[in-house]
C-alpha cells in the first residue's frame, strides 16, 4: 500500500505541462517498438512465402503434411536406388575387368609375334586364359580356367605374364603395356 501512495504523490507533485512531455517519449518508444515488429512480421511472412511457393495450399499445416509424404517417397526411393546399385556393383565385379595380353614368338622359324595369350578375367580375378599357338603349318588354341589369377593347369611363362599384366591396376598397364611398344 505504501508503494501506491508514493507513487500517487509523486504523480501529484509533477506539472501538468511535463505529463505532454512524457507522454510524446512514451508514444515514440511505442512507435520505434512498431517498427520493429512490423519489419520482423515482413520477415517472418517472406519466410512464410518461400515456405509455400509452388504450393496452393496456404495452410502451413498442409504444406508441412506434403512435405513429409513426399520425405517419405524419396526415402522409398533411395533404398530402391540402394539396392539397384548393390546388384549392380555385384554384376559388374563379375563382368569383364582385366584384360593382359602378350604376344610373342612360339617357334624360332615363325617371326611376327604371331602367338599370343590373353587373360580375360572379372573383379575376383577369375575367369579364362586362352593361348593360340602360331606354327608354319599348323596352329593350335587353348583356354584354361583361371581362378583368383591362378589356374589349375601348367601354365607357361608366357601365359603368366598375360595374367600379370591383367593384374596390374589399370594405370600401372597403360604405362608397362606403352613402355613395351
Amino acid at each position: 500500500m505504501r508503494v501506491t501512495e508514493d507513487i500517487i504523490m509523486f504523480a501529484q507533485s509533477i506539472e501538468p505541462h511535463y505529463y505532454f512531455f512524457a507522454a510524446i517519449v512514451l508514444l515514440a518508444a511505442v512507435t520505434v517498438y512498431l517498427m520493429v515488429l512490423t519489419a520482423q512480421m515482413k520477415s517472418l511472412n517472406k519466410k512464410y512465402s518461400t515456405l509455400v511457393r509452388g504450393s496452393d495450399k496456404k495452410n502451413i499445416l498442409e504444406v508441412f503434411e506434403k512435405y513429409s509424404n513426399d520425405m517419405e517417397d524419396v526415402i522409398e526411393m533411395k533404398e530402391s536406388l540402394d539396392k539397384e546399385l548393390s546388384e549392380l556393383k555385384d554384376q559388374q565385379n563379375k563382368s569383364l575387368h582385366h584384360i593382359g595380353l602378350v604376344r610373342y614368338s612360339a617357334y624360332e622359324d615363325v617371326g611376327s609375334d604371331l602367338s599370343f595369350s590373353v587373360a580375360l578375367l572379372d573383379g575376383d580375378f577369375n575367369g579364362v586364359l586362352i593361348t593360340s599357338i602360331f606354327g608354319r603349318n599348323e596352329s593350335h588354341t587353348y583356354a584354361k580356367p583361371i581362378s583368383r589369377a591362378e589356374s589349375e593347369y601348367r601354365i607357361t611363362p608366357e601365359e603368366q605374364e598375360a595374367i600379370r599384366r591383367a593384374s596390374l591396376p589399370r594405370a600401372l598397364s597403360r604405362r608397362y603395356n606403352k613402355k613395351k611398344k
